[in-house]
């Protein structure tokens, strides 16, 4: 069963890469992660740009794998980004 996780750089500090950081799920053949990359001080092209770029990789990403596990934020930009993975 091949698994993707959509979660933050695991490299990051924050409660949700940590705990996979811990588990070291990358270290398992059959999951993979995906990585959300977000940078505040990105201007708002780049950033479109960017999203947009990603949100296409994961669309042609989900039909290879049989679990796609997402770590929605509840921040509210952060909210509306992980929507469109949803």
């Amino acid at each position: 069963m091949k698994i993707l996780v959509n979660t933050p750089n695991v490299n990051l500090i924050g409660g949700v890469s940590q705990i996979y950081k811990v588990l070291k799920l990358d270290e398992l053949d059959s999951v993979d992660y995906f990585e959300i990359i977000s940078n505040a001080n990105e201007a708002k092209i780049n950033k479109l740009i960017r999203l947009s770029f990603k949100y296409i990789l994961f669309i042609f990403k989900v039909g290879k794998y049989d679990i796609i596990h997402l770590n929605p934020s509840f921040l509210k930009n952060s909210f509306y980004r992980d929507a469109l993975y949803c």
